[in-house]
């Protein structure tokens, strides 16, 4: 007989340590229901990009209508992203491949998939190719952030003292800075740079551009020249530039001190 698991214990499990975010106030029913089921975190997790995929075609479809149902989509997937985890630590499943299929699979595939999605989307409607551009160059930046990533992991568990470990690497009060989420030094958080975010604010601007739609042709009768989806992904682009810069100079002055 399996013993009855309540929403308050799940939080307490499931989301000990982790950040209070409103993705989790509303994960945690979702991973009510897949323990319920029986699935395991593995399973949660290839389960949780589906929603992202099909939000990413809705883009390339293209219109306002699929562009608010895939926005919606992709916040679906990156609440499931949450699931998983909660699922490891309520069933004690945590493993190293469990921690690498959902690097692989929410934090490099989806984060480029949405940045392609929309670029090929904004491509099909605006017939121009500076969607194209940005979207290319973004996920350039995109990549070498992940290889950071992968060079800072590697310091950490090669590290012999905490002179070995950059400072930015840690949990704070306000962000987690890790994983390409935050960039330090840059004067940005948690409200901008983490992944669920950036699809929120690609929503906040696709309900501008269909404002605008709306006023240009009932009241203007002028096309807007300004896209604001557009500057979404040339914002995310310079972003993400920074990041590179900012993370390469820290490192390097880290390596240095090491080596001095």
């Amino acid at each position: 007989m399996k013993r009855k698991i309540s929403i308050r214990e799940l939080r307490e499990i499931g989301q000990h340590g982790r950040e209070k975010e409103i993705w989790r106030v509303l994960s945690v029913y979702f991973t009510y229901f897949f323990i319920k089921v029986g699935l395991s975190a593995n399973q949660v997790t290839f389960f949780g990009i589906l929603p992202g995929i099909f939000g990413g075609i809705l883009f390339i479809v293209g219109g306002f209508k699929c562009w608010f149902i895939g926005t919606i989509c992709f916040l679906l997937s990156a609440t499931l992203d949450r699931s998983d985890g909660e699922v490891a630590r309520f069933n004690r499943e945590e493993s190293a491949e469990g921690n690498f299929l959902d690097s692989i699979l929410h934090s490099a595939f989806m984060n480029s998939y949405l940045i392609v999605s929309a670029a090929v989307g904004l491509y099909r409607e605006l017939s121009s190719i500076v969607p194209l551009i940005l979207g290319l160059v973004s996920l350039a930046f995109l990549y070498i952030n992940k290889n950071i990533d992968i060079f800072e992991h590697k310091r950490i568990l090669l590290s012999t003292s905490t002179l070995d470990v950059p400072k930015n690497i840690k949990h704070t009060g306000k962000t987690k800075i890790f994983s390409g989420r935050c960039y330090p030094g840059i004067g940005v958080n948690k409200y901008i740079l983490y992944e669920s975010m950036r699809v929120v604010w690609l929503g906040l601007a696709t309900l501008i551009d269909y404002i605008i739609s709306l006023l240009a042709v009932k009241l203007l009768f002028i096309k807007w020249p300004i896209n604001f989806r557009l500057l979404w992904l040339g914002f995310y682009t310079t972003v993400f530039l920074i990041g590179i810069i900012v993370r390469f100079h820290g490192n390097r002055k880290m390596l240095m001190k090491i080596d001095g």
